[in-house]
């Protein structure tokens, strides 16, 4: 249905209802940004033969005139050649790449050295405070990076590390206080998604159904805006998000 009638639907576990996705997304001009601004990054690096995804998360700045007060996404998201062409969704990717919501690389398998480079020339731009990583299956990558200058922190997949910014994203969202770069694959990502609890009560986004469902853009926000949460310290008390 949302491949062939561009209608999104989802379970019923899904995490958050396409109407205020929606209504957060708008087209993003990153040349709006003031010159040297720091924004936060993250990157779910893929197995190579699936999807990838980087986001970059700008937060409330008084001093620009371009949504000032909202957090501001903006994510990357590449897929290779192959499975472009041979995955089950590939007529979705197909015209998400013709329409520049999707980047494609060359080859059976993802490009880390491609998406490096793109990291590398949005770095020049801008001002990436921390890139927030999976250490697990990235080392090249990783090691990469860390020889360009890139400031990369690992950042742990456990449910109690994707607590914080879940439950921050779903509250800056409701409130109105996100704009999310429009991306119609992004969009899909949150139909995909449903929430993972532990008994202490630690939440994180997981995708629902099949290994054909992708998060991973959902995945790399939520590590953007974690890694800027750490450095962020709570006040004794706060409740940042209550679940009924």
């Amino acid at each position: 249905i949302t491949k062939n009638f561009n209608r999104f639907v989802s379970s019923e576990e899904c995490w958050i209802d396409d109407e205020f996705v929606n209504n957060s997304m708008k087209k993003v001009d990153l040349s709006r940004f003031i010159e040297d601004e720091p924004c936060y990054a993250g990157v779910d690096l893929s197995s190579r033969g699936d999807l990838t995804a980087w986001s970059v998360m700008f937060p409330p700045n008084d001093d620009r005139d371009y949504y000032p007060d909202k957090y501001v996404f903006k994510t990357f998201i590449y897929i290779p050649e192959h499975t472009m062409n041979k995955s089950i969704n590939s007529g979705f990717y197909q015209e998400h790449y013709r329409n520049g919501y999707v980047k494609m690389t060359s080859g059976n398998t993802i490009d880390y050295d491609e998406i490096l480079k793109d990291q590398l020339e949005f770095n020049a731009e801008h001002f990436i405070q921390t890139i927030a990583y999976d250490a697990w299956n990235s080392t090249a990558w990783a090691n990469n990076a860390t020889a360009n200058a890139l400031p990369i922190e690992p950042y742990s997949q456990t449910l109690g590390s994707f607590n914080r910014p879940t439950k921050e994203f779903e509250r800056l969202l409701l409130s109105g206080k996100i704009i999310i770069d429009y991306n119609p694959v992004v969009r899909w990502m949150f139909s995909n998604a449903e929430i993972k609890y532990d008994s202490n009560g630690n939440i994180k986004p997981i995708k629902s159904g099949g290994s054909s469902n992708k998060i991973d853009g959902i995945i790399s926000m939520l590590e953007s805006l974690g890694t800027y949460l750490l450095q962020q310290p709570t006040q004794t008390g706060e409740i940042l998000f209550v679940y009924e």
